[in-house]
């Protein structure tokens, strides 16, 4: 509980609200997780005190840094909690637990080539995720979200052009059993040492319990 408790007194006061907000306490931690892995992961760009203070929103949701040019997404899917920050330019990043599902539940948010491709592929499940990450991580960069149409643009070749920009996109095979994607507006170099160079990875843990967060950075 200790844990818990130091790192909510790290944050500003309407995020405490947020997360006291939470029904469930998965929730609450993975909020609170999202949050701290954002104040450790710009304590490497900056010197500008607890970063969230400086947290504003646009008209769509996207939480941004008032005053600063770093761009930042969170992500988060079961237990893990994931942080992408881009010093160059817009950023977007989604995971997705890999888990059985019906494609045909989601067919109506699915193009017939996506559609076509998923159920086709050997292992349908993993192939859905990855289209749904890629698709998700490009509709956070570009700051619209869910304005932006999941059957407004197709993901090919990990590329794609939506809202009037050409995005790139960049598998993150580091967990087992995850598909996690990251946009961004220019090239993301594919080898560990520019990921490192250019982004910032963390995951973040819970207990059985539910009372301690533990952090941890992935590099």
């Amino acid at each position: 509980m200790q844990h818990f408790q130091y790192w909510m007194s790290q944050m500003p006061e309407e995020i405490k609200m947020k997360i006291n907000r939470f029904y469930h306490w998965q929730d609450a931690l993975r909020c609170l997780a999202g949050n701290v892995l954002v104040m450790q992961a710009f304590r490497r760009f900056t010197e500008t005190g607890n970063i969230l203070h400086h947290l504003v929103t646009n008209e769509f949701g996207k939480p941004a840094l008032k005053g600063l040019q770093y761009n930042f997404n969170v992500s988060h899917s079961e237990e893990l909690v994931i942080c992408a920050v881009n010093t160059e330019g817009a950023i977007g990043v989604d995971a997705e637990n890999i888990r059985p599902i019906n494609v045909a539940d989601y067919s109506s948010q699915l193009l017939p080539e996506e559609r076509s491709r998923i159920l086709s592929h050997t292992e349908p499940d993993a192939a859905f995720f990855d289209y749904w990450t890629e698709k998700e991580a490009v509709m956070k960069a570009s700051g619209k979200g869910l304005g932006l149409g999941l059957d407004s643009f197709l993901v090919s070749d990990h590329q794609t052009y939506a809202d009037q920009r050409q995005w790139y996109l960049l598998s993150v095979d580091l967990w087992e059993n995850y598909a996690v994607h990251i946009a961004a507006d220019h090239f993301l170099s594919a080898t560990s040492c520019s990921i490192a160079e250019q982004f910032y990875f963390a995951r973040g843990y819970k207990d059985p319990s539910g009372d301690r967060l533990i952090y941890s950075p992935v590099n």
